[in-house]
């Protein structure tokens, strides 16, 4: 390992599977702080509802209070399901960047190191990627000689990285890492969690630290999934969209995995749209379907809520939020 085990300063486990479920499971994990806590709990909420198969769950956060335990123990009892929290000490990633992103951004990475020890096979996936359809196919892919299985960045993405990366083998194979199964014994076996991080350390100035470190390290290493499984979908194209309805290009009857990239998130009151159905549909059906939608907190979120506000014709709203954005920037 690379990290030693204290950076754990925690672990709550939650146990409501049945017995006999727990070896079939589906391990899913996520990275987070308190912005994000729960846009993920609302995300593995969808994965739970839209699957068959048993779902494990892991969390690797710096925060956690009475009432998200609370919470993540009766969502645990409610699903018969397995919920581990896994309380971060950031210390350790005192020296990784962190003036664009968060500390959390590098939690997949210790996910990936503390969770090799105990199971082979883990799902991990971003706050902001809401399931639609089934995992099964996941849980049971071979990874052959590959490291990971991922999906492809949208197409502008990728010139954008080979320029930046200057690797033209990058082309049609760079990966958003907000979604990625991986193979944690092949992981683990090949030091990947330290390789990651001394790639990082010696490129403070990569645009997207972890996962331009990720693309670089497991070229040619990685299973390419089809789009279903990531599909890239910002609720900003709303704002150009009057009839509501081209969200259905992307988020179609076969995607099983919808990723709300961009600052207006699916759990944000002002990004509501027909685009975003399948998170209220998990919303309502979590154990958090009774804490209200997040309102603004930076100049940036009063920006984008004006401007959603304006396109549903919210004129009194939109001209407050406006006002907030110009006195708080």
């Amino acid at each position: 390992m690379y990290f030693d085990n204290s950076i754990v300063k925690n672990k709550l486990a939650f146990l409501g599977a049945k017995e006999g479920n727990t070896e079939k499971a589906l391990h899913i994990a996520y990275g987070i702080d308190k912005n994000f806590l729960f846009g993920a709990a609302v995300s593995a909420t969808s994965a739970i509802i839209n699957n068959k198969i048993p779902i494990t769950l892991h969390f690797f956060t710096d925060t956690i209070d009475d009432d998200d335990s609370h919470r993540f123990k009766k969502m645990a009892a409610k699903f018969n399901t397995n919920i581990y929290i896994y309380h971060i000490d950031n210390t350790p990633l005192k020296n990784l960047p962190t003036k664009n992103w968060p500390y959390s951004a590098y939690y997949r990475l210790i996910a990936f190191d503390y969770l090799a020890s105990s199971i082979d096979r883990l799902l991990y996936l971003d706050a902001d990627i809401v399931c639609k359809g089934p995992l099964d196919q996941l849980a049971n892919l071979s990874f052959d000689d590959n490291v990971c299985a991922v999906v492809p960045d949208i197409k502008e993405m990728h010139k954008k990285a080979v320029d930046r990366l200057h690797c033209p083998e990058l082309d049609g194979h760079y990966f958003n890492s907000g979604m990625m199964l991986m193979d944690l014994s092949k992981w683990h076996q090949q030091s990947f969690t330290a390789k990651v991080i001394a790639f990082i350390l010696d490129n403070v100035e990569l645009k997207y630290p972890d996962q331009d470190a990720l693309n670089i390290l497991l070229l040619k290493k990685t299973h390419i999934l089809p789009r279903k499984y990531n599909c890239i979908f910002s609720i900003k194209s709303e704002l150009s969209d009057r009839s509501h309805q081209k969200y259905n290009n992307v988020i179609n009857d076969d995607a099983a995995l919808i990723h709300y990239v961009g600052t207006t998130k699916p759990w944000n009151e002002w990004g509501q749209y027909p685009s975003t159905i399948f998170f209220q549909k998990a919303y309502l059906a979590s154990e958090w379907h009774d804490v209200p939608l997040l309102k603004p907190r930076t100049p940036l979120q009063w920006k984008k809520k004006s401007k959603h506000e304006f396109r549903k014709y919210h004129l009194f709203s939109g001209i407050l939020a406006r006002l907030k954005y110009i006195t708080t920037k």
